[in-house]
């Protein structure tokens, strides 16, 4: 982590760097806030997938496992990303990656 922390201080002002990672903060807790479950279960990896996970409400026939990090997930006043490990830290930043780039059309991701 801390060479990509120095990669992107080299790469970008002060000013750059904390819009930069305001933006990414602000958009975390909106992708939370819009979230369904199929991002969770991208989180979590391994499961299933459903017609519903597109939904943003839990489908009661959903395993307990992800119903109850789906519950977490949906409250944004509550602890989610600290709470994760290292590989699923990562499962996020893909997610909010993809939410950011593609499901907000920001940027341009390839």
């Amino acid at each position: 982590m801390d060479k990509i922390i120095e990669k992107l201080n080299q790469a970008l002002t002060e000013s750059e760097r904390d819009k930069l990672v305001g933006y990414i903060a602000y958009h975390y807790e909106m992708m939370r806030f819009n979230g369904t479950v199929g991002m969770v279960k991208a989180i979590y990896g391994g499961e299933e997938k459903s017609k519903f996970d597109d939904s943003f409400f839990i489908d009661p026939s959903e395993k307990s496992y992800i119903r109850g990090k789906t519950k977490r997930f949906f409250n944004c006043g509550g602890l989610f990303a600290g709470r994760l490990d290292s590989l699923r830290i990562n499962n996020l930043g893909g997610v909010l990656y993809r939410y950011l780039f593609i499901q907000m059309k920001i940027g341009g991701a390839s």
